[in-house]
């Protein structure tokens, strides 16, 4: 059953923009915040280093390039929130192979009351 907790979401966040902008939100968002990283180690170690903080965060494993590893965080959120109010895209470049049909791509169709924020940056801190 899901939770009524908000929840904001950040993409390639286990350092760099993505870990800073997720430890602000640990400390000023009103709900959940959930770190994700592609590499799971690095994404725990990260969610270690702000809980030594006296942060929150939870996390959840993402490869931004795996259809499979998106459908499991779309799943986890449904379950857990019934959706995601505050979605901070931060990973890395992600592409789609041209072969792939539209309908392949459309993991999130159905709306949502939400904020979108995309970060990008030629150079990673």
């Amino acid at each position: 059953m899901p939770s009524y907790n908000r929840v904001a979401l950040v993409t390639g966040a286990n350092k760099g923009i993505g870990f800073a902008i997720t430890r602000d939100l640990c400390r000023k968002f009103p709900g959940d915040v959930v770190l994700t990283a592609r590499d799971e180690a690095r994404g725990r170690a990260a969610v270690q280093q702000l809980q030594a903080e006296g942060l929150s965060p939870r996390f959840h494993q993402l490869d931004i390039d795996n259809p499979q590893s998106i459908c499991a965080l779309r799943d986890f959120l449904r379950k857990e929130y019934g959706g995601l109010d505050v979605l901070v895209n931060n990973a890395g470049i992600g592409t789609w192979p041209k072969n792939k049909p539209p309908g392949k791509r459309d993991f999130f169709k159905e709306p949502q009351p939400g904020r979108v924020v995309n970060v990008s940056s030629l150079i990673s801190l």
